[in-house]
């Protein structure tokens, strides 16, 4: 690799395993050079991937022939499948100011031969270019995933030169693969706008409980040995509840949200429900139950209703979705731990099992499909009426070709197959998937309700380890200082923000707006707190929904000034609740 190219990459990837990949990689048998042409190997023959007598004319007429068909405000393109330097240069010349290229390939050795290549060439000093490749599907993907997860706009675009679509045809999987990273990544920051001032209003409600609750942490390791049993709430569960009730004193049972009274009517206790979902409907899974069974994990974002029905018997985590206030909160020296979240809480399950370091799992109702008598939850669920919905879709099953489901429950299965790859591959112990219908899952090895009496080790007492956790209480004094710190500056923000308000006349921005702008972008706490509550508004903003100076300028102020004023409000209550206390 060139010195220049090195260079290039240990500079502009955080991440050293991308240098590390191409380093090891061989050079590609099939892409080839002359000065920077680019040709295709193939059949012994030399195939230009571009014109060979006016490269970056073709390069310019394809690229304005592709941007007619595109939205040209500042964009993150996708180049998918690497090629000659002409391509990049038409795309960057050409596409609006501020905007970013990825460029992304499957093969590393392609990626590899390219970068040798090419990595001298003037353009990549700029920063708008970022280079993705990985050795399998799912990595890329995930990596690709986590680069448009940094981009301010999102990634809606992806071009791949028609010659290379010729000669490389499975470049449409990967773009296929891409395309859904894509849609992933549009719904996680719809959400985000959506819901994040509901999570932030929240977490600050579930302070006074969240100062008494454990974290996950404190489970860490602490179930080494014994087996588990995930419980979820797709149909298949009805058949095996008479199995679970056998081993409930035997192995820990963790159950979602919409097993539990699924669980409860047929005799079960479980002893971890977890809950990940901060919409209020959620409540209604603990509907007639007052101090149920068991103690409730959840996120700090959850619906303070059900964290009070459980009376002080509450594990804390976060989750991406609360990062902000648990860096907060993290001031205070207070850090529950983490799970991951994605999709359906039975991932998290999983995850909270694996984290409690034991040796098998045993998955029940992961169906993610709907049975054929056309139900999607067990029986005794709050979803257990449900029936088969329209524009139903096909995935793999475990019993059958193919079962149905919804496009939404689809979506859920590829995040969760992805997680247990990544996550699962290397497990030291087994972990089953014991169902007769439902949708397959990867890496799970699959069994009948009635082959598990022998894999499961009945002398094992769970209480025993249960009564032995040594959960203590958090002090509530530094959070009380934090909370009164907070107060104060946001307070400040909001009086600064009122003054600037009143100045914004004959449509001019006033004088100490620059300042002004300069501490919100240097206060941690608008960083922590009063970004979730903005984030809808930043959104509007990052598509272009504002874009007159002073009209942008004036709304900023005014969302700061608003963001300020309800926040402080939510942090004085709470803060009255703990000193009650």
């Amino acid at each position: 690799m060139s010195t220049v190219a090195h260079n290039y990459i240990c500079e502009k990837i955080a991440d050293s395993r991308l240098h590390n990949l191409l380093e090891q990689c061989e050079q590609s048998q099939q892409l080839k050079y002359d000065g920077e042409l680019a040709y295709w190997l193939q059949s012994d023959k030399l195939f230009p991937l571009q014109s060979k007598r006016n490269p970056e004319r073709e390069a310019r007429n394809i690229t304005d022939h592709w941007l007619q068909t595109v939205d040209e405000k500042p964009m993150v393109v996708a180049l998918l499948g690497v090629s000659s330097i002409y391509i990049i240069e038409a795309l960057l010349k050409k596409i609006p100011q501020d905007s970013n290229i990825l460029i992304v390939d499957p093969n590393p050795q392609h990626m590899k031969t390219f970068i040798d290549n090419c990595g001298g060439h003037e353009i990549f000093r700029k920063d708008q270019l970022h280079i993705i490749t990985a050795n399998t599907d799912d990595s890329l993907t995930n990596t690709f995933r986590q680069e448009i997860s940094l981009q301010n706009k999102l990634c809606s675009h992806i071009f791949t030169l028609p010659s290379i679509s010729r000669f490389r045809p499975e470049i449409e999987t990967t773009r296929e693969l891409l395309s859904k990273a894509i849609k992933a990544e549009a719904m996680d920051r719809g959400t985000s706008a959506a819901f994040s001032a509901e999570w932030l209003q929240n977490s600050i409600i579930n302070i006074p409980e969240m100062l008494k609750a454990p974290g996950v942490t404190q489970l860490q390791n602490k179930f080494s040995g014994r087996d588990a049993l995930v419980v979820c709430a797709g149909p298949s569960l009805n058949e095996s509840l008479h199995y679970i009730k056998k081993y409930q004193n035997s192995a820990l049972i963790i159950c979602v949200g919409t097993a539990l009274k699924p669980l409860l009517a047929a005799g079960i206790t479980p002893h971890i429900t977890i809950i990940v979902d901060s919409d209020p409907k959620v409540s209604q899974q603990f509907s007639d139950l007052d101090n149920p069974p068991g103690y409730l994990l959840c996120p700090y974002t959850i619906f303070p209703g059900i964290i009070q029905k459980y009376h002080q018997k509450v594990i804390a985590f976060n989750c991406l979705v609360s990062e902000g206030f648990s860096k907060w909160l993290a001031d205070a020296g207070i850090d529950h731990g983490s799970l991951n979240i994605g999709g359906t809480v039975s991932l998290s399950a999983l995850d909270l099992a694996k984290t409690c370091g034991v040796k098998n799992i045993f998955t029940f109702g992961l169906d993610l499909a709907y049975s054929e008598d056309g139900t999607s939850h067990a029986k005794n669920s709050m979803y257990d009426t449900q029936t088969k919905a329209t524009g139903l879709v096909e995935v793999q099953g475990n019993r059958h070709n193919t079962v149905k489901t919804t496009k939404q429950f689809a979506g859920y299965i590829d995040i969760m197959n992805r997680y247990l790859k990544e996550k699962f591959s290397a497990f030291s112990g087994k972990i089953y998937n014991v169902n007769n219908h439902g949708a397959k899952m990867s890496v799970m090895e699959l069994l009948t309700p009635d082959e598990i009496p022998s894999l499961i080790d009945e002398s094992s007492n769970i209480s025993d380890t249960l009564e032995n956790l040594n959960f203590h209480e958090l002090s509530s004094t530094k959070v009380e200082e934090l909370i009164d710190n907070a107060v104060e500056e946001i307070n400040s923000l909001k009086d600064e923000s009122a003054l600037l308000l009143d100045q914004f006349r004959n449509n001019s921005i006033p004088a100490g707006i620059n300042q002004f702008e300069e501490r919100v972008k240097n206060s941690d706490v608008c960083s922590n707190l009063l970004d979730q509550a903005m984030r809808a508004w930043s959104m509007q903003v990052t598509n272009g929904g504002i874009t007159d100076p002073v009209e942008l300028t004036q709304s900023f102020v005014r969302q700061i000034h608003g963001a300020s004023d309800w926040v402080s409000g939510l942090l004085n209550r709470s803060q009255n609740r703990l000193k009650q206390q």
